[in-house]
């Protein structure tokens, strides 16, 4: 409880520190524009480092005349002394993530590839590295505990429909959950579990197959991982999620861990991520 104090007290502050500075002074009153909208700066995702000495966070700036968007990776101390912006440039990063060794941020972004892959900081000093090579997006991933590992959530890639000036051949729908906003035609693309091995950047898959798989949790061992995943018979029609576990190495099967009716997460944390064999 200590901890999410802190962070939302992080936040607080440096949401307050970002945003446009209104003089002390009196100033004469005027109604608020599209253009001081759009003039705030944007903080999210707080992190907390390890030591507790440094907040990483994401800040999102708008351009209304070249009509972009953008969001970067910052770290300000616990002590609002220094604020360093991690990343710049024309593409975007999401989700820092410090290691529990805390020497390395973790982080996604669309960089070279095109695809939303994880990249790797180290807090010591260097350019930020790309280490994964998903043939999908990168949707979500998490440390190990002993930071030798990342559970990701990476999609396949989602089929392309081929153009050739003619007309396109029909789309035979035969699943209920076919369109995605943002994405569209989806086909049989799914999200899938894997393990990511830090030294090797070797990935294996831990969840193939017709499911989609959702926010992985680490058991205390780092042996395990837990994530949720709707399975059975039209599983696209029905919001019955349940928690599985599964052994963090390439051909271990998941075994079901609950059977209530309606969704179940991990991320409740408590008690959940203390799985182990």
């Amino acid at each position: 409880m200590k901890k999410l104090t802190k962070i939302a007290l992080a936040s607080s502050v440096l949401a307050m520190t970002l945003s446009i500075n209104i003089s002390a002074q009196a100033q004469e009153k005027r109604l608020l524009t599209l253009d001081d909208q759009f003039a705030f700066r944007q903080i999210s995702d707080p992190q907390l480092s390890p030591t507790g000495d440094w907040i990483a966070y994401t800040v999102t700036n708008t351009d209304l005349k070249n009509d972009t968007r953008d969001n970067h990776i910052y770290m300000t101390s616990w002590d609002g002394s220094q604020t360093l912006q991690l990343t710049n440039g024309n593409d975007s990063e999401y989700n820092p993530r410090f290691s529990p060794d805390g020497k390395y941020l973790a982080f996604r972004s669309s960089r070279e590839s095109g695809k939303q892959q994880i990249w790797l900081l180290n807090l010591a000093g260097g350019e930020a590295e790309k280490i994964s090579d998903f043939a999908g997006d990168v949707t979500d991933f998490v440390w190990s505990g002993d930071s030798r590992q990342l559970a990701v959530i990476a999609e396949e890639p989602v089929p392309e429909i081929p153009f050739n000036g003619k007309t396109p051949p029909p789309i035979v729908i035969d699943q209920f959950h076919f369109l995605e906003d943002g994405v569209g035609f989806i086909g049989k693309s799914r999200e899938h579990l894997y393990v990511l091995d830090l030294a090797t950047r070797k990935a294996d898959i831990l969840t193939p197959g017709s499911f989609n798989e959702y926010l992985p949790a680490w058991s205390t061992d780092n042996k395990n991982i837990a994530f949720v995943s709707k399975r059975g018979q039209e599983s696209d029609r029905n919001n019955n999620w349940d928690l599985y576990a599964i052994a963090a190495q390439s051909g271990a099967k998941a075994r079901q861990l609950t059977t209530f009716i309606g969704p179940d997460s991990p991320r409740a944390r408590q008690g959940v991520t203390r799985i182990s064999n």
